[in-house]
């Protein structure tokens, strides 16, 4: 997956979020764990193919090892591989990004209610 590809996958789950967040809908349990399982396969499939690009040895080994170190192993290729922290916190934000929409929606139409 590209940088294209990855971000794309972010927008769309911000804007999922959003829309949750505007008709006042509380997502159920299942589909914010469908959205971070989203999140992490296309930055997965973006981090193998960014390592080969870059010729950098990926932080794992094994899948079972990826998958028990995932929040450590993806913050860690992150700042290996950007080498700013503010790159590294957007790549790492993706995963939360479904609930991040919700809030910021939520808000807004709290503010738009107050206001109207």
């Amino acid at each position: 997956m590209s940088s294209k590809g990855l971000r794309l996958v972010a927008w769309a789950l911000f804007a999922a979020g959003c829309i949750y967040g505007l008709s006042g809908a509380a997502p159920s349990p299942g589909e914010g764990i469908l959205a971070a399982l989203i999140a992490w396969i296309a930055f997965a499939a973006w981090m193998e193919r960014d390592a080969v690009t870059r010729g950098v040895g990926l932080a794992y080994d094994w899948s079972w090892l990826m998958t028990l170190g995932w929040p450590v192993s993806y913050v860690w290729y992150a700042r290996r591989t950007q080498r700013s922290w503010r790159k590294c916190a957007v790549l790492v934000a993706i995963p939360v990004l479904f609930p991040v929409g919700v809030i910021c929606a939520m808000i807004a139409r709290l503010l738009v209610r107050t206001v109207l």
